[in-house]
């Protein structure tokens, strides 16, 4: 069984999908085959088009959507 994870309601929370990869904003994010199946949740910082990307309670990377 898997581990059922909430996230806050405020949180931008996506699948990871088979190839360990999330869409986000159109675009096509690498998240890891670990979390293949999870769902992760994305969480905007203070600087504009970074996200912090978190399971659970772990962050595990940042985005930067201006590259």
């Amino acid at each position: 069984d898997k581990l059922k994870v909430e996230y806050n309601t405020c949180d931008i929370v996506r699948k990871v999908s088979t190839n360990g990869s999330i869409e986000f904003k159109g675009l096509k994010i690498r998240i890891g085959n670990a979390f293949i199946g999870e769902y992760v949740a994305l969480r905007p910082t203070t600087i504009d088009k970074i996200y912090n990307v978190y399971f659970c309670n772990q962050e595990i990377r940042k985005i930067n959507l201006k590259q």
